[in-house]
């Protein structure tokens, strides 16, 4: 339950922040898989606003493709896309394509760093009413190790295989 409201919250804050529909980006993010305890995790870990925003915008982006494709095109997806285009080029990633199915990711504003974090996925696209989802491979890379041990304990404990890796040594850093 803390959890959720916790995470609840994050994400009206961070939904606040970059402007766009609360219940859009929410719904946005749990369609892509992002749970109230992730947001929580980032929370706790007392990322800033615009690192948290940063952290979830693939999400965001992957969530309203999936709502624009259900549900067709509306002024607030489309307001969504605008948002994501715009911090795109804030952010420096104004090369980044929008729309694109993803097969691999290297998640926004996680590209650097000593340690990475990563994990199988698998899409959740709906074709009438079927699911035609594919596999895709998340990767998260930071200094951080405590942040990304966090965030792997959350993706274990829903029973996602993380790996966890030193990639100066290429050993795993992943503790039980």
């Amino acid at each position: 339950m803390f959890s959720m409201i916790v995470g609840r919250k994050a994400a009206n804050e961070i939904a606040d922040h970059i402007g766009v529909d609360r219940a859009l980006f929410s719904s946005a993010l749990l369609e892509s898989g992002t749970t109230w305890a992730h947001l929580k995790t980032l929370k706790q870990l007392e990322y800033s606003i615009d690192e948290a925003a940063k952290a979830v915008l693939p999400s965001f982006e992957k969530g309203l493709i999936i709502i624009r494709d259900r549900f067709g095109e509306q002024t607030q997806i489309r307001h969504g896309f605008a948002v994501i285009r715009s911090l795109n080029a804030k952010w420096g990633h104004s090369d980044m394509p929008i729309e694109d199915e993803v097969m691999v990711v290297l998640a926004d504003g996680w590209e650097t760093g000593r340690y990475q974090l990563s994990y199988p996925a698998k899409t959740n696209e709906m074709v009438n009413g079927r699911p035609v989802g594919s596999d895709v491979f998340y990767a998260m890379r930071s200094d951080n190790l405590d942040g990304l041990q966090g965030l792997a304990l959350v993706k274990k404990l829903g029973g996602v295989d993380v790996s966890l890796i030193d990639t100066t040594t290429g050993q795993s850093v992943l503790t039980d």
